[in-house]
């Protein structure tokens, strides 16, 4: 049987480097692709569209869906104004992720979101975000302290009855931390299924779509240092196969 291919979604930016100003540029952790291969998955990027065939395309033509981190996403796609503490959006990447996310659920096809993706994919489940951590929630912890990508900052509690226990047999594991937002109201058929011990959200499933997972925090930046990382990937990977058998 083939690898189950796995589209990746990126960034972009606007480079600044002299005779180059203005040109955009597109780019992602090394790292998501570097967890999928381990997996043995095939990793695929995918540059920003809102084009419903294009995006069809992508859904025909790949098993599986990461969304990964980034900048912060536009309030309005949760119904609310900015405040203050909003940082960096980008409205034509929001788009183009709302619109392929909504694509492969409809297609009934995995996602793994994470970080910023994690929280993208509670938004087009339903969900609404803290737009700043710090000040809308201020009992919470630091969770966007300045320390190594890879290091565990702090635990989160996993529930017992979840498909995420099941992948990684754990009530407990240390994970990184690297964001300001989070999700804030959710749904009926969202289930919670991590927090933090402040009561951060840190994961969650959908009662509708079964193979679809959202993890607040960066496992990709983990793979070398822990097993919990290395099996969120190959959860999407296995998943992903599912979809190939379907095509036999």
């Amino acid at each position: 049987m083939s690898r189950p291919i796995i589209g990746i979604t990126v960034s972009v930016e606007v480079n600044q480097k002299v005779g180059m100003t203005e040109q955009k540029v597109l780019f992602v952790s090394q790292e998501h692709a570097d967890g999928v291969i381990q997996a043995e998955g095939v990793p695929l990027y995918f540059p920003f569209t809102t084009d419903p065939k294009l995006i069809q395309e992508y859904v025909e033509q790949v098993d599986g869906l990461i969304l990964t981190g980034g900048w912060d996403i536009d309030p309005q796609l949760y119904g609310e104004d900015p405040l203050p503490n909003l940082g960096d959006i980008s409205p034509e990447r929001d788009r183009a992720e709302m619109a392929l996310t909504k694509a492969f659920l409809q297609a009934g096809k995995p996602i793994l979101g994470i970080c910023r993706g994690h929280q993208l994919l509670g938004v087009a489940l339903g969900c609404t975000l803290y737009q700043d951590i710090g000040s809308q929630l201020p009992t919470a912890n630091e969770h966007f302290p300045k320390i190594p990508r890879n290091h565990e900052m702090h635990a989160i509690q996993i529930e017992e009855d979840s498909k995420l226990y099941q992948i990684l047999g754990q009530k407990q594991i240390g994970v990184n931390s690297m964001h300001h937002q989070a999700i804030r109201d959710y749904p009926s058929d969202i289930s919670i299924v991590a927090r933090a011990r402040d009561g951060v959200i840190e994961a969650f499933e959908s009662k509708q779509y079964h193979n679809v997972l959202g993890v607040q925090w960066h496992p990709e930046c983990m793979i070398e240092e822990t097993i919990h990382a290395q099996k969120i990937f190959q959860w999407i990977v296995e998943e992903s196969k599912k979809e190939l058998v379907k095509q036999l």
